[in-house]
């Protein structure tokens, strides 16, 4: 039995994708029978997690202010160390932009397999696996890496929760009955707020607007003075986004993993860009036809969205492209192919 820990955190300024596919990959571990899972984070992670939790004695920074912070964690190190040296793991999977090339040196010695789960491309680290399950992930951004390393590379990796797999292709209705609002785990750019006014203007009262309000959301009673009287609105608390996506029409989103679920279960999708990891994905999955991407959600122009919503809205073949185009990029068995093979690397390597 092998022991993998996962090193992750999450909170209101801290996307929760990093959470969400650290879970999927840790669920499809348990599902093979050969491995014993841990969380490592310095925030507070949902109280239904199944797996151990340590929680580092260090606080996480958090920066005052709105928008999504990335902070280092080189702070930690020593923590981590002595985490490290009383524990024999391993594999230790960190997911973490506040990562650095000090971070994972001095990690190194106490870690036999050391994986990262890479969004950025941005620094040559001394791990052994790089996990990129972005579409758009190619070995040539990893051409010039010192050490050689196992890479898995691309939307065949992409990490999501196994209820996202092999889905059934999607039928689209002749008419949008139900449009959601979706920020993710947590809102410190108001997105939600944004998007309630420009659905008040631009949508019809029979139109049913949906509102998945984060376990980190710190809005929750300005969304609700929002919409107070209108009954044309739900909120809706930490649901199952699969359900939910599964019984929408179009999605306003943000450009975060999320676009991966809305495209697995081939929900067309009008997405913004909430911080600039989000810049490359968004791109991507609008140039594949999965999304209509709308930019900055910091340029916002209520009437160039209000026309894209109404052209969707009104385009039951529009629809019907970016439902078919998402469903094609992926079949949401990433976690599982990620997990088969980090087994197989330590079983050779260890």
């Amino acid at each position: 039995m092998f022991k993998v820990v996962f090193r992750l955190d999450w909170g209101k300024t801290i996307g929760s994708g990093h959470y969400i596919r650290c879970l999927s990959l840790a669920d499809a571990f348990q599902k093979s029978n050969k491995a014993e899972i841990q969380f490592i984070t310095r925030s507070s992670l949902p109280e239904n997690i199944v797996f151990p939790v340590k929680k580092l004695e260090k606080a996480l920074d958090i920066v005052d202010g709105t928008g999504y912070e990335y902070l280092s964690i080189e702070d930690e190190i020593d923590e981590m160390k002595a985490f490290l040296k009383s524990n024999t793991i391993d594999c230790l999977i960190v997911d973490s932009y506040g990562v650095t090339e000090t971070y994972f040196s001095e990690l190194r010695p106490y870690v036999k397999i050391m994986t990262y789960v890479d969004d950025l491309f941005c620094k040559k680290y001394d791990v052994d696996v790089i996990v990129n399950g972005n579409a758009y992930a190619t070995e040539a951004f990893y051409e010039k890496e010192g050490k050689e390393k196992f890479l898995l590379l691309g939307c065949e990796y992409t990490l999501l929760r196994d209820e996202f797999s092999n889905l059934s292709k999607r039928a689209i209705k002749d008419t949008v009955q139900v449009v959601t609002i979706s920020s993710g785990g947590s809102d410190p750019m108001d997105f939600t707020l944004v998007m309630i006014g420009l659905v008040k203007k631009y949508l019809v009262p029979s139109i049913q607007k949906k509102i998945v309000i984060g376990p980190y959301f710190t809005n929750v009673e300005r969304i609700k003075k929002a919409v107070e009287g209108d009954n044309s609105f739900q909120l809706l608390f930490q649901p199952s986004m699969k359900e939910v996506m599964l019984n929408t029409d179009l999605f306003l989103t943000s450009s975060g993993s999320i676009l991966y679920e809305l495209a697995a279960t081939g929900t067309p999708s009008i997405s913004f860009l909430l911080s600039y990891d989000q810049s490359m994905l968004g791109q991507y999955m609008s140039e594949k036809g999965t999304t209509i991407q709308m930019g900055k959600l910091e340029n916002f122009q209520e009437q160039e969205a209000g026309s894209s919503l109404k052209m969707v809205i009104a385009d039951k073949n529009l629809r019907r492209q970016l439902s078919e185009a998402g469903q094609r990029i992926l079949d949401g068995n990433g976690a599982r192919r990620v997990a088969e093979k980090i087994l197989a690397y330590m079983e050779v390597h260890l």
